[in-house]
């Protein structure tokens, strides 16, 4: 018999994985509080739940009803098989069985038809499940997988219907009941046969009465419990994130999100609120996403206003599907310049029309001021100079960065985006975005955004310095921001907020991220269809709900503000170049600046000249001597702000012509080529007239030249004011263009046109 069974248990290797049957997932908030349940592949509600999370009187009690011999016994009840058997022979019928709950998991494990063979087969499996386990894990795997009616098995998932709690809180009225299940699942399920379970329940509890396993109070406390009448309904809370997190984690029966419960209940309550309103202007759907600045953590999350909302593709996930991101990318284009020493927080940039190969962006309102101070060009959202940042950035712009990151949205290679991808001509989602703008609350450290505890070790990674940190949040937070609409009152409880706005191209997108010390706020608005609204502008729909956000925050009144790091320096500038003044510069202003990265070249837009009393000529040292002349100074404009402030009729100082006695070559720059361009790709087209085909030769002198002179390959083919317009007829091959002044002062360009 001894070699019998070892054959057999060698041949019949006890198959362990059975008895950890797939679990439900459970998704809780950071709290624990429960916020989604996912049945299992098979349609099972079934979580594994260890034995010591289930109550001492749940186990106490199923092992006296069950199997009372079950921690002495090796799997089989010897005694109870005899007497089984006598009585079922004497009978004629089964009417005992004698099963272990060592035999009964056997069962579950591999179900069979209920004969005698199986009967076999379960004792033999028996000796091996207690060979493989203690008997703690014998019975945490029996009270996993029992079934207590329907689709629900083990006591885990039956807690939580049948009585909306955990096994650890079941009493031994709730413990009867579900002992009783088992014995007929259909029979006894209370929520369709109530009377039936009651009775099974109270006979159960009077047995162990008898049997002294319950005190007489404990029966008494255990009888006042009755049995449901319907099932409880299960958590539904976040379900965006919950359902992201189980994509992320299938096999975990248990997973702990970042989102806490009461600030997600705000958020949700704060969209529904504004979404009525902006459901009357087609503006069907807004995402929050809500960020912990310490930790990187998500607080909140909400994907749509109501998941079950089918009208308007509720159950999309708004805070991750990528969507164009409109202005929103700029802050991080004029803060990597000003990290890279290109430019200064006050400094003078153009906003002029710029043309790179065939790209012409414009401004949101289609207009141009000529030049504007790069705080000023942030906090308008101004696009032209946001793109020629970008530009003068050349390769190590915002794709590498946003590459470096890891943002997964940023599929394509970088010349598929091209410098209209800091206007929105990417893709970006909401959470992404999010934890970009929290890089700039924490001193430039970038973490990506944490939904799931324990968190794990992340290496922040540094996208610019504590000194660019503090000046951007410094640009965004201002109070009087030329986007934000006229009604605004910020003088009644609007917290104070690093804040920018974005809306996307065809207005199917509005943004809003914000930030103080303790949170960063992400809002978007639009339809999941992609369709556009006209009120779907960042600081009209999306604002709004950031800072009715901020409004409910905690603790945000308390928090202070950004304090400025000492990284960051405060010099005098010239009020109009927004460089270091000179002794020439007639107006001066305070401004932050980073030593040693800062451009530090004096301001040299405003020049003092020695004027000839009697001719009114400008005088160089070599000229000068031995004349009457009085000091004068005067605005010298860059290029190609002069030239646009000529066209478009600015009253500009007009600069003396130098004394032209004088041969002395002039200092400056020489005029700025604005076509042709050695980006351009010039092909003749054949079959057209070359007359229609021909190339402008534009360019931006200084306003302290009055001529240009344009050379084709030598050949002097222009003489005249700079506003005049001037085409070339292309002839195929390599060229050589150059723009004098009547200055002397020239620029070039090599441009190749294809046949």
């Amino acid at each position: 018999m001894a070699l019998l069974l070892a054959i057999l248990w060698i041949a019949f290797p006890l198959q362990k994985e059975k008895l950890s049957p797939e679990s439900a997932t459970i998704v809780y908030s950071r709290d624990g509080e429960p916020l989604r349940f996912f049945i299992t592949s098979d349609e099972m509600y079934r979580i594994r739940t260890p034995l010591q999370q289930m109550s001492p009187e749940l186990r106490r009690l199923v092992v006296a009803y069950e199997d009372r011999y079950f921690f002495s016994h090796p799997g089989l009840n010897i005694p109870a098989i005899l007497r089984a058997a006598v009585q079922n022979i004497s009978s004629g019928r089964v009417v005992s069985g004698a099963s272990t709950i060592t035999m009964q998991l056997a069962r579950m494990m591999d179900p069979k038809p209920r004969t005698l063979t199986s009967k076999l087969i379960e004792a033999f499996r028996a000796l091996q499940i207690e060979a493989a386990f203690s008997k703690d894990e014998i019975l945490e795997r029996y009270l996993n997988m029992v079934p207590l009616g329907g689709n629900i098995e083990g006591v885990g998932a039956a807690a939580m219907l049948y009585f909306g709690k955990s096994p650890a809180e079941l009493s031994y009225g709730e413990a009867a009941l579900l002992a009783i299940i088992p014995n007929s699942p259909a029979r006894y399920r209370p929520d369709r046969n109530p009377k039936a379970a009651r009775g099974a329940q109270m006979k159960l509890l009077k047995r162990l009465l008898e049997q002294k396993v319950l005190s007489p109070q404990e029966y008494a406390s255990a009888q006042a419990v009755g049995v449901p009448r319907s099932l409880h309904t299960l958590p539904f809370e976040a379900p965006h994130l919950a359902r992201h997190l189980k994509t992320l984690y299938p096999a975990e029966p248990a997973i702990t999100s970042t989102i806490s419960l009461p600030l997600q209940h705000m958020v949700e309550s704060v969209i529904k609120r504004h979404s009525r309103s902006n459901r009357l202007h087609d503006i069907g759907q807004t995402a929050v996403v809500i960020l912990d600045n310490a930790t990187g953590e998500v607080l909140a999350h909400a994907g749509s206003v109501d998941f079950f909302d089918e009208e308007h593709e509720g159950q999309v996930d708004g805070a991750l599907a990528p969507r164009s991101p409109g202005s929103t990318l700029k802050p991080f284009v004029f803060a990597l310049g000003i990290d890279r020493g290109l430019v200064s927080p006050g400094q003078i940039v153009s906003d002029v029309p710029v043309a790179y190969d065939s790209y012409a962006p414009e401004n949101y309102d289609a207009t141009f001021h000529g030049y504007v101070s790069l705080r000023s060009a942030l906090a308008r959202s101004l696009n032209i100079p946001a793109v020629n940042m970008l530009a003068r950035l050349g390769k190590n712009g915002l794709y590498p960065l946003l590459k470096r990151l890891e943002i997964s949205t940023i599929t394509r290679p970088e010349n598929d985006y091209g410098l209209a991808m800091v206007l929105g001509g990417c893709e970006m989602n909401l959470q992404g975005l999010t934890a970009l703008y929290r890089a700039l609350a924490t001193g430039g450290l970038y973490l990506p955004p944490i939904t799931s505890l324990p968190r794990g070790s992340h290496q922040p990674d540094r996208i610019v310095s504590d000194a660019t940190a503090f000046i951007i949040t410094d640009i965004l937070s201002e109070v009087n921001r030329p986007d934000v609409p006229s009604h605004w009152d910020y003088a009644h409880g609007i917290p104070k907020v690093a804040w920018k706005t974005g809306t996307s191209y065809g207005h199917k997108d509005a943004w809003s991220i914000g930030y103080n010390r303790v949170y960063t706020v992400g809002v978007w608005a639009g339809n999941f269809d992609a369709t556009g609204a006209p009120e779907l502008v960042g600081n009209q729909t999306a604002a709004p709900i950031l800072f009715d956000i901020f409004n409910n925050l905690p603790e945000v009144a308390d928090t202070g503000w950004f304090s400025k790091p000492d990284s960051v320096g405060t010099r005098e500038v010239c009020a109009l170049s927004g460089m270091p003044a000179s002794p020439d510069c007639p107006h001066r202003k305070t401004d932050y600046y980073i030593p040693m990265v800062s451009p530090g070249r004096t301001c040299t837009m405003h020049v003092g000249y020695d004027i000839d009393d009697p001719t009114g000529h400008r005088l160089c040292s070599r000229c000068r001597e031995g004349k009457q002349y009085t000091r004068k100074v005067y605005t010298r404009w860059p290029p190609d702000i002069a030239g646009w402030l000529s066209s478009n009729g600015y009253p500009m100082d007009a600069i003396p012509d130098h004394n032209p006695d004088c041969t002395a070559p002039q200092s400056g720059k020489g005029p700025l080529i604005v076509s042709p361009t050695s980006e351009a790709d010039y092909v003749i087209r054949k079959g057209a007239p070359l007359k229609y085909q021909q190339i402008k030769l534009q360019a931006s002198p200084s306003n302290d030249a009055s001529e240009i002179f344009w050379f084709v390959d030598g050949t002097l083919v222009y003489t005249g004011p700079p506003s005049k317009d001037v085409f070339y007829t292309p002839v195929a091959g390599k060229h050589e263009f150059v723009c004098a002044d009547d200055l002397g002062r020239t620029s070039s360009v090599t441009v190749t046109i294809r046949q």
